[in-house]
């Protein structure tokens, strides 16, 4: 039934939201059960992945612990680290795109897409604190002679050559299938692919099904919080309404800009400003 999903999916040049987010859904929550290795959920922006998966993970345990996410840009070196720091986990990568163009990245993260249940991960290099247990087939004795090193060097932390992956992976891009396919198409053979591609219309569909749990701030405060909660549900359905209505989507400024959830929270600023005009200014916001 999934694999029937996923050709309908393959097939269809703008998904139905409901559908697309449904199978997302059941994908996710094979991962967060340890019984699919891989997940790669490609597309356009601002339309609830993110928020869609971290949901889902949080249902089956929680962040640091069970999952992790990387965000942004991340080296080879680091991708190796974070993989053997968290070889029993769900690991996340949201907008790490730059590793489907880095050949050394993308090498190393294949040991660890394999569906085969011994998921070995080497990587030879002569980079400084690198400990050799390529001789070594058990993550406990790799941690044992990677501490026995530290322990040698004054506690300098250490990375073994190679390891045992016995976590999960999930890929948040917003590039197109069609573009990894073509930077490294062994990659998407390893994982199962959702390629999200809404319509103005279907994009606005799925924002009216995740309308309430929506949640705007003002700006980024301290360290760990979001800021200040300036989410109000009458304006936040006054907004929704006015990007639904002809008004907005057929004029001529909007057409041919994405639509997304990045749009709605700046037209929401807008509306929340108390400026008068926010309605001829919203038509600026599209991506």
């Amino acid at each position: 039934q999934l694999k029937a999903a996923q050709e309908m999916l393959n097939d269809t040049e703008y998904a139905d939201p409901d559908l697309v987010f449904d199978e997302l859904s059941d994908y996710v929550t094979l991962i967060a059960k340890g019984v699919m290795p891989a997940l790669l959920i490609t597309g356009q922006g601002g339309v609830g992945k993110s928020y869609n998966i971290d949901k889902i993970l949080d249902q089956y345990g929680k962040r640091h612990e069970t999952w992790e996410k990387v965000k942004g840009k991340a080296s080879p070196t680091a991708i190796y680290s974070i993989l053997w720091e968290n070889r029993d986990k769900i690991v996340v990568f949201d907008e790490c795109d730059n590793i489907f163009k880095d050949a050394e990245a993308l090498n190393i993260l294949k040991g660890a897409l394999d569906s085969n249940d011994f998921r070995e991960i080497s990587w030879a290099t002569k980079n400084e604190g690198m400990v050799n247990t390529s001789d070594l087939d058990d993550n406990n004795e790799i941690t044992q002679r990677v501490q026995e090193w530290s322990d040698e060097h004054n506690g300098k932390e250490g990375l073994p050559n190679h390891f045992i992956f016995e976590g999960e992976v999930i890929f948040i891009s917003n590039l197109k299938k069609s573009e990894i396919y073509k930077k490294d198409s062994a990659l998407l053979t390893r994982c199962t692919c959702i390629d999200i591609v809404l319509s103005a219309q279907g994009v606005m569909k799925r924002m009216e099904t995740v309308l309430p749990h929506i949640k705007i701030y003002k700006s980024l405060g301290a360290k760990g919080s979001d800021g200040k909660d300036i989410t109000d549900p009458a304006l936040k359905q006054e907004v929704f309404d006015f990007m639904k209505s002809d008004e907005f989507m057929k004029n001529p400024k909007v057409r041919g800009k994405s639509l997304n959830f990045n749009v709605f929270d700046k037209i929401y600023k807008l509306r929340w400003s108390g400026l008068e005009n926010w309605k001829e200014r919203a038509f600026n916001c599209g991506g």
